[in-house]
């Protein structure tokens, strides 16, 4: 079975608020059991490790040649 996460939790991890992970684009969805509501760990692991990729891609220069 897998880890869950409360959203305090998540929000600690990431250094935001609680409000701010609901609005992350492409955040995963959460699990909901009745009121309570938890995200699978490594669904937002995943999620982290993506946006990691991405942000690493945005600085690199799209060409190598010199002079250009």
């Amino acid at each position: 079975m897998s880890q869950l996460q409360k959203i305090t939790d998540i929000a600690g991890q990431l250094g935001i608020s609680v409000r701010t992970v609901y609005r992350l684009p492409g955040f995963p969805s959460p699990i909901r059991f009745g009121r309570l509501v938890r995200w699978r760990a490594e669904d937002v692991a995943a999620w982290i490790e993506k946006q990691q990729t991405v942000a690493g891609r945005r600085g690199r220069p799209r060409s190598t040649r010199e002079g250009v």
